[in-house]
């Protein structure tokens, strides 16, 4: 009933569990249509100081772009956290908000799929965040995990870089 390793985005605290970075993912802006921004192509994290930001933990925790935001003296206007795809895809399509999402999230690919009006950007600072694999202490990793991983960030980086090419 123990489980041996699981991909993370985050690091949870436990003594029995150990990390491996595994790879890094970018971080999107994704604004609705009503947000003043937009239109605009090149976006920096200076100009959403006043922006309200929705959280999904899911894709990004609150915890977590806030330390990233900080790496640039801005402290994230964080206003609502859900999990909820249509609580998300109704904000965004009603307020001006701003959503950040991983290049390869269901999120991303659920309001590509919906068709939420907005539009992603690709933050000037070029934010990103780690991927990690968690493993239990005393677990050997296999050569077929090893190459799984392998595969996992090549495909990753090719995930990027189509993304790289929508926003």
């Amino acid at each position: 009933s123990e489980i041996d390793f699981a991909l993370l985005n985050q690091k949870i605290e436990h003594p029995n569990i150990s990390y491996r970075a595994i790879g890094r993912q970018n971080l999107y802006l994704y604004l609705g249509y009503k947000h003043p921004l937009s239109n605009i192509k090149q976006i920096s994290l200076l100009d959403l100081k006043d922006t309200p930001i929705l959280c999904n933990i899911h894709t990004i925790s609150p915890e977590s772009l806030r330390v990233l935001c900080g790496d640039y003296g801005l402290e994230p206007n964080i206003r609502i956290v859900t999990n909820d795809i249509q609580t998300i895809q109704h904000i965004m399509n009603s307020s001006p908000y701003g959503y950040f999402v991983r290049s390869n999230s269901i999120v991303r690919d659920s309001i590509e799929t919906y068709k939420t009006k907005g539009s992603f950007h690709l933050i000037r600072q070029k934010l990103t965040t780690p991927s990690y694999l968690a493993v239990r202490n005393n677990f050997q990793i296999s050569w077929e995990l090893d190459q799984f991983l392998n595969r996992l960030r090549t495909a990753e980086a090719e995930y990027d870089a189509r993304a790289d090419e929508i926003a």
